[in-house]
């Protein structure tokens, strides 16, 4: 073999030693491109492995972490109820809590208010300052006040009351016992004053004792009725007139008349007069003007105006404003005693009976001639005033 053949011979070995390292290559790189399919594909499949493990894991702490959480708040809500509960059973005061529909409230107060209240709004008022109490051929309010004259003295030590009414104070010299000049009525200390509220399942109690002579007012309310009913209890009383304020209030009383409430409060635009009473100088007046309180000789004048009637053997009185009514009476025909001018109205209660308050819903009340009564269609009733009240009457004594 000469020289230029064996240099063509291995050029041409190294074509296809090269070509060969090129396959062998190509062929080794297509084997690791699988290679790294297949772990990219492993990999994937063990990520959706882990996914799918660690998802349940992450799903199964959320759960619990849930539970625990609703755990937590469950246990947080019933600790709070325990303690509202515990508070609201310390404070519990019943007389507090508005009865249904009925309630009355009464106030160790100025007068002994009890205000009434139906389905918790405030519609009028009872009161010891109004109420009349007779003990022989003695009457006075039931409920007065110990400071109901003022005493003052002038510059040479003499004593003299004043007392403010609606335009004037006036001024006059003390000439009998201070303690009967200065006090009114049969009671006036608040500290002999009991009440207590007693609530059963049907009905509620309140006694109001004024403290010695077996003086009592006791309240009978029945639950969810719109009725009740006030007993006295007092020894040796003559007569009793139950007092209460009705403001602006008619009168429609059982023969068909209509008493139309002409009650007014003028203002006198001026300042209250100082009347002194009693041979004096106008020094010695000015000196017991002086002695009158600031408050007092600040306070306006007014004139009030109203009429005034009384009725003996009366069955019952509707006293009606707008759709507002109330029917008041007793066992037996009464006295009744209506004064405008105050917007103060009694009933007589002889021993043996009580009085009764019904309250009526949105009444509609009209006159019959034929029966010669009042109709009454309201929420509860329809019918006459007089079947209305046998009514009340019978239900109240189901209770007792």
């Amino acid at each position: 073999m000469d020289y230029n053949e064996r240099n063509d011979w291995d050029e041409r070995y190294r074509k296809w030693k090269e070509e060969k390292d090129r396959k062998k290559r190509q062929e080794e790189a297509r084997n690791d491109e699988s290679k790294r399919a297949k772990i990219i594909e492993f990999i994937k499949k063990e990520e959706e492995k882990v996914e799918r493990v660690v998802g349940k894991e992450v799903k199964d702490i959320e759960k619990e972490v849930r539970l625990h959480k609703g755990v937590v708040i469950g246990i947080g809500i019933f600790l709070i109820l325990i303690i509202l509960g515990v508070i609201i059973y310390v404070n519990y005061d019943p007389s507090k809590i508005r009865y249904q529909y009925i309630d009355i409230e009464v106030r160790n107060a100025s007068g002994l208010p009890m205000n009434v209240y139906y389905k918790e709004r405030s519609l009028f008022s009872l009161s010891g300052w109004e109420s009349m109490l007779k003990q022989g051929n003695q009457s006075d309010r039931l409920y007065g006040n110990e400071q109901y004259r003022k005493i003052i003295f002038d510059d040479k030590g003499k004593a003299y009351t004043y007392i403010r009414l609606e335009d004037q104070i006036r001024l006059e010299p003390l000439t009998m016992d201070p303690g009967k000049v200065t006090r009114i009525g049969w009671f006036s200390s608040q500290s002999d004053v009991r009440i207590e509220d007693n609530i059963r399942k049907e009905y509620k109690k309140t006694s109001v004792s004024l403290g010695f002579d077996n003086v009592e007012i006791n309240y009978l309310i029945p639950k969810k009725e719109n009725y009740f009913k006030v007993m006295i209890k007092a020894d040796n009383y003559t007569d009793f007139s139950l007092g209460f304020v009705l403001n602006g209030y008619d009168i429609y009383l059982p023969n068909g008349s209509i008493l139309i409430n002409d009650h007014q409060n003028v203002d006198l635009n001026k300042q209250v007069d100082l009347i002194v009473v009693g041979n004096l100088t106008e020094n010695e007046k000015d000196f017991l003007k002086n002695k009158v309180g600031s408050e007092d000789k600040k306070s306006k004048a007014i004139q009030l105006n109203g009429t005034s009637t009384s009725f003996d053997d009366t069955d019952y009185e509707i006293f009606v404003k707008n759709d507002s009514a109330i029917i008041v009476f007793s066992e037996m025909p009464t006295r009744f005693e209506n004064l405008f001018k105050w917007n103060v109205f009694r009933i007589g209660v002889d021993q043996g009976n009580n009085a009764y308050l019904v309250i009526l819903d949105n009444a509609n009340l009209t006159y019959s001639e034929d029966k010669l009564d009042w109709i009454i269609n309201d929420r509860y009733f329809n019918g006459s005033a007089n079947d209305y009240i046998d009514l009340v009457l019978n239900k109240m004594g189901e209770i007792e």
